[in-house]
């Protein structure tokens, strides 16, 4: 799933690369960031995103700190190739999963169970999912936490996909016994909302053309459990307000023409680090190597966790075609 993920941000690049329409996209995907990050907390990535396209490497120079003491400041590199598709701890579920393959279901996985429930009593013509996830296993320092979203999909294929009402993702100690709920992953008609595309071929839909054909659907929850040093390191620095920005999403340094244009347009939010001279104390920009340098507290980490657990499907029977001027 990632590789089609990565080949789709390739054809994302290639379809926009000139720094102004990139730095639009970015800005509407930023402006989706920041309004799910509000209060430090995080919606996750489906999938392992972030795992499967961020390079976690500790910096072995001679001015990196000792790490004996529990607070020491420890330091991890971030491809900035790959930095705005995939890091994305912030980035809501799953538009970059637009037309893949939904993973195969899996519900407990690493001490993590995942529990879904249909609620008999919603209104017809709506659906009405809660989902929980537990934890069995031994104490961990930190860790984010994604109860429950959820994907439409038809044919095994991501066509839609769910924030839920619980947007905000935890993110602190996990110990054993824990458990978080999403009380409406989805609560309310299945077929409101546009289906997703996947960016590089999209044309604007006519109001008569059918957007939902009827015949049976699949909607299937999806809950996460994350740990590394590059999350803990963004979101750190996603505490002081910056993120990092990809380096294929526009020229990012201080007074360039793309960091001018978000400083106007972005509307508040998060910013981009390379933006700010000078920089925040420990983060570094090396931009030979295309890598960005962010620190974080050791005593924070507790090993790598990448939990991605999905449902068994949901069926969803749409009795007649839906088209685009009957939505919402």
């Amino acid at each position: 799933m990632s590789a089609s993920i990565d080949g789709s941000a390739a054809a994302l690049g290639a379809a926009d690369a000139s720094p102004g329409g990139a730095t639009r996209g970015l800005i509407a995907r930023r402006r989706r960031r920041n309004a799910v990050a509000a209060g430090g907390t995080s919606a996750l990535a489906i999938g392992g995103l972030l795992a499967a396209g961020l390079t976690q490497r500790d910096r072995a120079d001679n001015n990196a700190p000792a790490s004996a003491e529990p607070n020491a400041i420890e330091y991890v590199d971030v491809d900035l190739s790959m930095s705005d598709v995939s890091q994305g701890f912030t980035e809501p579920v799953t538009s970059v999963s637009c037309l893949h393959t939904v993973p195969a279901p899996i519900t407990q996985d690493q001490d993590f169970t995942q529990s879904v429930a249909v609620d008999p009593s919603a209104p017809d013509g709506t659906l009405r999912v809660n989902a929980s996830l537990r934890y069995d296993g031994p104490d961990r320092a930190t860790a984010f936490i994604n109860p429950g979203s959820a994907v439409l999909a038809r044919d095994g294929v991501v066509i839609n996909y769910y924030l839920g009402a619980d947007k905000e993702a935890p993110f602190g100690a996990v110990a054993s016994g824990d458990t978080w709920t999403n009380r409406s992953v989805i609560s309310g008609p299945v077929f409101e909302q546009r289906p997703c595309f996947s960016g590089v071929d999209f044309v604007e839909p006519n109001p008569t053309d059918v957007a939902y054909p009827a015949g049976d659907y699949q909607v299937y929850v999806v809950s996460q459990a994350l740990a590394s040093t590059t999350l803990l390191a963004e979101h750190a620095l996603q505490d002081q307000g910056y993120f990092v920005a990809g380096s294929g999403s526009g020229a990012w340094s201080p007074g360039s023409v793309d960091c001018q244009r978000w400083a106007t347009s972005a509307g508040g939010g998060l910013s981009p680090v390379q933006c700010l001279d000078p920089l925040p104390s420990g983060v570094s920009i090396d931009t030979q190597a295309n890598t960005a340098t962010l620190p974080y507290h050791s005593a924070n980490y507790s090993g790598e966790l990448n939990v991605t657990l999905v449902s068994q499907p949901i069926t969803v029977t749409l009795d007649h075609d839906i088209t685009y001027a009957d939505l919402g």
